[in-house]
């Protein structure tokens, strides 16, 4: 590749989950299409740190649970933790092997952790007490954590045991109120009364923050572009190796800078202008923790 200009300052890595997941949530399409084979391994984020630098921060979400498709004996996580990155975890608590560890070298560079909590599944895969005590390692731990719970319209009938579950057993430990989240292959808009009015119901236990509305259902004019690391400061990582510059324009344009199995990667040399701002990736590509900056030296998120 030709030299890449970033190799000092921060970089974002949005590494897509394998599709792996030890759950099998009636709302989750994981569980319903064929299971992927290819995964990303040692290599592949040693390829990484040879063409980029360190200095990255990682992002571990995506369908599915990203670490759960590793063996033990794999360390993928402790592996990274070796390096000079920040890594925040989306992960479904049921199983968090590394994160057992209290002595896990590197943990500090962990800087959030984001446990969603799967009631239904749980109980249907007699797991739920695996969870807790997950929760608990988190905790005793002193992970900076939060959990989330998806109130999927199907599932009407085991939202409130759901709830009062996670008031009983979770909530007097981590001090936390549980975030509802709607199932995302439903329209929010049919979603949104109904988990307002189950947030005012439990607000001692749960908060509805509105996630999904915020982001925009089509682009923004072409005149309202704005700059973007994706492609220079922010990749987007597939299970396949692949490379992309954002989800976006990445699958919509057809655009890859590489393939980190095949080791080649090519980077854009300057932040882009780009008239899609404000969707999904670019909160990751330019929230607070990342610490992307444009040119203006403003943060991201103040000119979305």
């Amino acid at each position: 590749m030709t030299e890449y200009l970033f190799r000092q300052k921060r970089k974002a890595i949005f590494a897509e989950s394998s599709g792996s997941c030890n759950l099998k949530c009636s709302y989750c399409c994981v569980t319903n299409r064929p299971r992927i084979d290819s995964s990303l391994d040692k290599d592949d984020f040693s390829f990484l740190f040879n063409s980029l630098g360190e200095n990255i921060y990682f992002i571990f979400s995506g369908l599915g649970d990203f670490f759960c498709g590793y063996s033990s004996k794999d360390q993928l996580l402790r592996f990274l933790l070796l390096h000079d990155v920040m890594i925040y975890l989306d992960i479904n608590g049921v199983e968090i092997r590394e994160l057992n560890d209290p002595d896990l070298e590197g943990k500090e560079r962990i800087g959030e952790i984001n446990v969603s909590y799967h009631f239904s599944a749980m109980k249907e895969q007699k797991v739920i007490n695996r969870w807790v005590a997950s929760i608990k390692k988190l905790q005793e731990n002193k992970f900076n954590y939060n959990m989330k719970m998806i109130l999927s319209p199907h599932q009407r009938g085991i939202w409130e045991d759901g709830i009062l579950f996670y008031a009983k057993e979770i909530q007097p430990m981590s001090g936390q109120k549980l975030v509802l989240v709607p199932d995302g292959s439903i329209d929010l808009k049919i979603q949104f009364d109904d988990l307002t009015k189950v947030a005012d119901t439990y607000k001692d236990v749960v908060v509805f923050l509105g996630r999904g509305s915020k982001f925009k259902a089509k682009p923004l004019p072409p005149t309202s572009a704005q700059p973007c690391p994706a492609g220079s400061r922010y990749f987007r990582i597939l299970n396949s190796g692949d490379i992309m510059p954002c989800e976006y324009f990445g699958n919509e344009l057809n655009i890859r800078l590489g393939n980190t199995k095949r080791k080649e990667l090519t980077t854009f040399k300057c932040d882009v202008n780009c008239s899609y701002t404000g969707f999904c990736d670019c909160t990751w590509a330019t929230r607070n923790l990342t610490g992307l900056l444009n040119e203006q030296n403003e943060p991201y998120h103040r000119i979305l």
